[in-house]
């Protein structure tokens, strides 16, 4: 059985990425040819990624403490 050279860090289903520093789910963006993502906000490697459903049953983050991050978001885009 041949090994392929080249691995992709690009997932095939739709995952969300849980930061764990800024404590909320962010835009995650791939770091290197492994399984490591970096923080879109804050810039950190501290972030984990799964299903929506498993990362707010790990974290217990709650969906409307996400809907209130993004209105605050749309309301002032340019702070952070």
């Amino acid at each position: 059985m041949a090994r392929s050279a080249y691995v992709s860090n690009e997932l095939k289903c739709h995952v969300v990425y849980y930061c764990k520093d800024c404590e909320k789910i962010v835009e995650g963006k791939p770091f290197g040819r492994k399984f490591v993502y970096r923080c879109a906000v804050c810039g950190t490697k501290n972030v984990a990624f799964g299903t929506e459903k498993t990362i707010r049953a790990f974290y217990r983050v709650k969906e409307e403490d996400e809907k209130a991050a993004n209105a605050a978001k749309v309301e002032n885009p340019k702070s952070g």
